[in-house]
């Protein structure tokens, strides 16, 4: 079963695996970002992926609750939170975003503020916390042009990518941070003032409340 775990971001981020990279061997945990991209030089060492709006915002926003890719990028990644980056471009959908809210009662209002950054975030930002869950691939695309997926989507299913991942809980940065993003998944350091307080993080062999009573936690998994 997954549990639901409170914590202190500063203490919970480090627990998360790293996936192995393609190829092979381990991914380097907190490797120093690459400061000509603009990144800061210090703060928490996490990765983080590039999306272009308005659905960077829709995934934010917590209410795009799938992201699709043609690629595996996220099937190994399930209960890891990552960085959201935001792009400096917008995805031509010819509006069937706008589309599949309002067909699922979204108002011309909501849809504007949930296709928007907030005030003081901005595109070339790294903007949520998003912690992912499991990734499926979903063949024919007749499987995925049902109403649930198009609506948690926000895509309609020949549009949307063949692997689907969950996003199973987001959180908005208590500041953004500005970098040039990179395809995939790249390494960035997170300074402390940009960290929420708290956040709920949902990840599978989450600490039991005896556990966590006892002050407890064990890790089985490999960065």
């Amino acid at each position: 079963t997954t549990e639901i775990y409170t914590l202190s971001l500063h203490d919970a981020l480090p627990i998360w695996p790293k996936a192995a990279p393609a190829g092979g061997g381990k991914q380097a945990y907190g490797r120093q970002a690459d400061t000509g991209d603009g990144w800061p030089a210090d703060g928490l060492p996490m990765r983080a992926f590039s999306m272009n709006m308005p659905f960077a915002a829709l995934v934010a926003h917590g209410y795009k609750t799938i992201e699709s890719r043609n690629g595996t990028m996220f099937t190994e990644l399930a209960g890891e939170t990552l960085l959201l980056h935001v792009g400096q471009r917008t995805y031509p959908d010819g509006g069937k975003h706008v589309e599949i809210m309002r067909a699922n009662g979204a108002s011309d209002a909501e849809i504007a503020r949930l296709t928007s950054l907030p005030a003081g975030f901005a595109r070339g930002n790294l903007v949520a916390l998003v912690t992912l869950g499991e990734t499926r691939l979903v063949e024919p695309t007749a499987a995925r042009c049902t109403p649930e997926i198009e609506r948690r989507c926000c895509a309609t299913g020949g549009a949307m990518g063949r692997y689907l991942t969950d996003v199973v809980h987001t959180q908005w940065l208590a500041a953004p941070v500005r970098g040039r993003g990179k395809p995939g998944l790249f390494d960035v350091r997170l300074p402390e003032a940009a960290l929420p307080d708290t956040t709920t993080y949902y990840y599978e062999g989450a600490p039991t409340q005896e556990e966590e009573e006892e002050g407890v936690v064990v890790f089985d998994k490999e960065y």
